[in-house]
């Protein structure tokens, strides 16, 4: 296997640190702030500034083979991304690889479903409580973060689809470069209330989790008494 180089990639309104010394990292601050809405003109104006984070970092870094596409949301989250590229590390080929981004509806009960569905449209209505799912799921789509050969954008720079219902940039980049699509679901990123549109869990639903996760630990263990 061809010894891969990785520059990650990250678009952010303020100054950002990348957790690994061993990896190159570039960022491209601006300080324009939209809402997170479906509107073409916020997701045209990102669309750019990732284009031009690509170009600058592979100016700094023109040895790199492989980029590693994460937003600002997810530096901090070591562990997973760690995971993701030592996942990408052991696959001898070329291919567009992700986890799954969920979002953590409650900070103490154990409930969690898909965030980015706009991005990972297959993987909309996947949730978990207790055991997490786990498994390697060919999908038409991801987002970030993901890992992907520098090659790819070159040939397949970002362009959103003339109808943003379809997806953004993520989906037209997917398509356009025609290598496999993986997500890695148990490689796990997380988005709350506190950084995102995310609602929390009304009180009533909260209770019903809580009583419900409950139950099944006691019937779990219940079950191991008696074997």
């Amino acid at each position: 296997m061809v010894k891969r180089t990785y520059l990650a990639l990250c678009v952010s309104t303020q100054v950002e640190e990348w957790p690994f010394s061993d990896i190159a990292f570039h960022f491209l601050t601006d300080s324009k702030h939209f809402p997170r809405s479906r509107s073409k003109e916020r997701i045209d104006y990102l669309a750019e500034k990732w284009n031009q984070c690509h170009e600058f970092g592979l100016q700094l870094f023109p040895a790199s083979t492989h980029i590693i596409n994460v937003g600002s949301y997810y530096l901090s989250q070591i562990s997973s991304l760690r995971h993701l590229i030592n996942r990408y590390e052991e696959l001898d080929c070329n291919i567009i690889l992700s986890g799954n981004v969920w979002a953590r509806l409650d900070r103490v009960l154990p409930y969690k479903t898909t965030y980015d569905t706009w991005g990972y449209p297959d993987l909309a209505g996947l949730n978990w409580r207790l055991r997490r799912p786990s498994g390697l799921f060919q999908v038409s789509s991801v987002a970030m973060p993901c890992i992907y050969p520098v090659e790819a954008w070159i040939k397949h720079r970002f362009h959103n689809p003339g109808n943003i219902d379809v997806g953004i940039w993520h989906i037209t980049f997917c398509n356009d470069s025609g290598l496999p699509l993986l997500a890695r679901i148990s490689i796990t990123f997380h988005r709350t209330k506190h950084d995102s549109d995310i609602v929390g869990l009304p009180l009533t639903k909260r209770l019903r989790i809580a009583f419900g996760v409950r139950k099944r630990i006691r019937t779990k263990f219940s079950k191991q008494k008696a074997d």
